[in-house]
């Protein structure tokens, strides 16, 4: 079970998290640098590691031993051992940061200079948040975000067209005041089929559903690919593209 997300402007890529790592394994080597080949990606303009969790990290290594992205943006402690392998350029995500990509916007919506400052405050909701706004909607991408987190976001707008639905599902996150603030046309949950920790929660899952919300998992759709069109978000799961049985 794990987290990575890549998106595509006209002229740049970025990738927000890379993944969990399975001891001398990590999907960074097993499943990401393979379908940067394919798609024949050579770079990344920027990459994000959300925060200091394994399966948004584990695959960080690879990838970086590999391709040296533009820039990494974090919420990684100072002495991470990722710092090393990416010594230029190493931004730490705070809120209030933007930039534009061929008519794309992003911003960094949390962590705030106080959780950033803050020891006590859990890796979780340390997560890089970050909204990407096109000309046909808007993307919020959550990270392994919890409640405490979620109340802190509450201050500011977050409607969006499509959520990463923040911890997996977690019976910890998705409050109903963030379903409510966020009103998401489209949820996308990454969960790791049969996955341990029982992600997504179905009361989890019921939120969503009862406000209206279309909800596309990973565990039972695989990858799924989000295309911005004049009309709105074109979507397709790998499962119901390239059906195979062992899928």
């Amino acid at each position: 079970q794990g987290t990575a997300l890549m998106l595509h402007t006209a002229h740049h890529n970025l990738l927000y998290a890379t993944g969990p790592a399975f001891g001398a394994s990590d999907s960074g080597s097993r499943i990401i640098l393979p379908w940067l080949r394919g798609e024949g990606l050579t770079r990344l303009d920027g990459l994000v590691l959300s925060h200091d969790d394994n399966d948004h990290t584990g695959g960080a290594a690879s990838l970086l031993q590999q391709i040296k992205p533009g820039w990494l943006l974090h919420s990684l402690p100072e002495a991470h051992p990722l710092m090393k392998l990416h010594p230029a350029q190493n931004l730490r995500c705070q809120a209030g940061q933007s930039w534009q990509w061929d008519g794309v916007r992003f911003e960094v919506l949390w962590p705030d200079i106080a959780t950033i400052a803050n020891p006590a405050i859990k890796d979780n909701d340390r997560s890089c948040v970050i909204r990407v706004d096109a000309a046909c909607g808007s993307v919020l991408l959550t990270g392994d975000l919890e409640r405490q987190g979620e109340e802190q976001l509450l201050a500011q707008p977050l409607r969006a067209d499509v959520l990463l639905v923040p911890h997996h599902g977690s019976k910890t996150s998705s409050s109903q005041a963030f379903i409510d603030a966020v009103q998401p046309q489209l949820a996308l949950v990454s969960a790791g089929y049969r996955n341990r920790f029982g992600h997504p929660r179905a009361d989890v899952l019921q939120r969503y559903l009862n406000s209206g919300t279309r909800i596309i998992r990973s565990d039972s759709s695989g990858a799924v690919t989000l295309r911005c069109q004049p009309g709105g978000w074109q979507t397709e799961a790998l499962r119901d593209t390239a059906r195979r049985y062992w899928r």
